[in-house]
């Protein structure tokens, strides 16, 4: 979602996000890329995926949590992909990652909640997703790149591990660190990313 509709700011790196991945996994498996999609084009897609990534505008609601939201696109309006209708869709069946590449999917806003895990990272768990990769906090177009690029590059280096579970944690912790050599003295940058999973 580079451009969202009603004024809310353009995600330059959302292209390059989604070129990247399809670039990473050309010729490795079928990759199949929404652009500007609807929450109906999602959720079916979710169900056959065995990995997801979104490159978009995220909110965490402050008053109803279930209601934190991906911001996607229906018919030149907003549409939003929110913690129930995820928790709504079954993906058990081949769901493995979740990279949800957009800000506060991993926040809770609501203060007398902050004990509870209602949010859109653990949404997607709750769908069946193995791992899902999201953000504490607001996260930085530009550093969002390059976090995916570089964790992709480094899960590709561990595709026959054994151990795939720790191979998808540690993916992540080597991109955040590359991030993090980067830029010492940033840590928006790199600070708020987040795997949960197995």
């Amino acid at each position: 979602m580079p451009t969202t509709p009603s004024g809310f700011a353009s995600l330059n790196g959302a292209k390059l996000e989604g070129d990247g991945v399809q670039a990473t996994f050309e010729g490795r498996g079928k990759v199949s890329r929404l652009d500007n999609a609807s929450v109906d084009s999602v959720l079916d897609s979710i169900k056959n995926a065995d990995a997801v990534h979104f490159a978009c505008h995220g909110s965490s609601d402050p008053s109803n949590p279930s209601n934190s939201h991906l911001l996607l696109e229906k018919a030149g309006e907003v549409d939003k992909l929110t913690v129930a209708s995820i928790l709504d869709t079954d993906a058990s069946s081949r769901a493995g990652i979740a990279f949800l590449s957009a800000c506060s999917t991993a926040e809770i806003k609501a203060f007398r909640l902050t004990d509870e895990g209602l949010h859109l990272v653990n949404a997607f768990q709750m769908a069946g997703f193995a791992h899902v990769i999201g953000a504490l906090r607001p996260v930085d177009d530009a550093a969002c790149v390059e976090i995916s690029r570089n964790f992709y590059s480094n899960l590709l280096n561990s595709w026959h591990s054994r151990d795939w579970d720790r191979a998808v944690a540690e993916a992540l912790r080597d991109a955040i660190l590359t991030m993090r050599e980067l830029h010492p003295n940033e840590p928006d940058l790199w600070a708020w990313y987040t795997h949960t999973g197995a």
